[in-house]
């Protein structure tokens, strides 16, 4: 009876879990948090699936390939934006995008790069998280 109530429970909460992680990436350049606290808390959404439903019931509909994919492309990402930002010191950059890098303050998007960056990281560590944990649990493939 316990475990019918977890699994229930748990189908209800993991979606607004995960929407207030999004929200934690979204958000980090206008708030604490950022990137990292925002994949923190989408990968403990994640895990909370494992330990809820099985680690192998959660890869069967979220492959490790995926997973793997999701972590190089988000820190390839993240690396990427941070290569612009050292072109934006240099001045190698048109003025037309020199503007989007640097943001217009006052606007929801007003932190140019940052918040791109912010989202390969988030991604990034999600995705670093859950595979350690799978690894942790035995599952990895």
């Amino acid at each position: 009876m316990q475990d019918m109530i977890l699994k229930h429970v748990t189908v209800i909460v993991v979606p607004f879990i995960q929407m207030y992680g999004l929200y934690v990436v979204y958000n980090g350049h206008l708030s604490p948090g950022g990137g990292f606290a925002g994949g923190t808390i989408l990968a403990a959404s994640l895990i909370l699936l494992c330990l809820t439903f099985g680690v192998k019931k959660v890869s069967e509909r979220i492959s490790y390939k995926i997973v793997r994919f999701v972590q190089g492309f988000g820190l390839l990402w993240y690396g990427f934006i941070k290569i612009l930002g050292l072109f934006q010191g240099k001045h190698l950059i048109p003025d037309s995008f020199m503007k989007f890098m640097l943001g217009t303050p006052g606007n929801l998007f007003s932190s140019g790069l940052i918040f791109l960056a912010n989202l390969g990281l988030g991604f990034t560590v999600a995705a670093t998280m859950f595979i350690l944990f799978s690894c942790f649990m035995g599952e990895d493939q």
